[in-house]
């Protein structure tokens, strides 16, 4: 998916989508890989959430729910 398609489908600008990216990736949520003029986004399951009340945490507690649910359907 393109950026531009989450900004539109999430209600939020484009250059928006592309500052969270950045943050995401710069905190280590997230690394960018290239694939030929592509980027693919690999999401860092195991990093902490970033409030101190959910830092015990980690990604993979929010995602996996998600995954399961998704599959299921």
């Amino acid at each position: 998916m393109r950026l531009g398609d989450i900004a539109r489908r999430v209600g939020i600008r484009e250059r928006t989508v592309h500052r969270i990216i950045q943050d995401l990736s710069e905190s280590g949520y997230i690394t960018i890989l290239k694939d030929g003029r592509n980027n693919v986004y690999e999401v860092n399951l195991n990093r902490p959430l970033r409030h101190p009340l959910e830092a015990d945490h980690d990604i993979r507690a929010v995602i996996s729910p998600l995954l399961k649910k998704s599959k299921s359907s």
